[in-house]
């Protein structure tokens, strides 16, 4: 009887083929998710998935002309997708979040507890930019920091 065993390899790649949410920036009214899609998948054929699925499966809100979402390449990097979340004052923010994690589990990008709770201080931050009188306060907040540029006058 010869068996030989062959020795366990050294090391086993798995290709898992996922892409990662990579960054949420809130500003000016809208969410701006930055995806990386790895060298080995095509990221015109996932933004195409995810243009299908979030345009698609967003609820609908009677009277909202067009939807909140837009998915778009990086003509500069081939391996980043942009989701872009800009909702209008009809559309709830926390059912869209909802919806927005559930669409992409579904189209498996992983979210993973760091990253839920990421969407979900990007969704607080963007409810808190919306605040009544945010943007005064805030033009308010930059006119004093700046000061006032007369001659003789303090901080000028």
């Amino acid at each position: 009887m010869s068996d030989k065993l062959e020795p366990p390899p050294g090391a086993v790649v798995t290709d898992l083929r996922v892409a990662h949410l990579t960054k949420a920036v809130t500003h000016k009214g809208e969410i701006r998710f930055e995806l990386h899609v790895p060298e080995n998948d095509s990221a015109p054929e996932l933004a195409e998935i995810l243009r299908q699925d979030l345009i698609l499966k967003m609820s609908h809100v009677p009277g909202q002309r067009f939807g909140p979402i837009s998915v778009d390449e990086d003509e500069r990097d081939p391996s980043k997708i942009t989701i872009v979340y800009k909702p209008d004052r009809v559309r709830n923010p926390r059912a869209d979040m909802g919806e927005i994690v559930r669409i992409l589990e579904e189209t498996a990008i992983p979210i993973t507890q760091p990253v839920h709770e990421g969407i979900e201080h990007a969704f607080d931050a963007l409810q808190a930019l919306d605040a009544p009188g945010h943007a005064g306060a805030e033009a308010t907040r930059r006119s004093a920091k700046k000061g006032s540029r007369g001659r003789g006058s303090p901080g000028g």
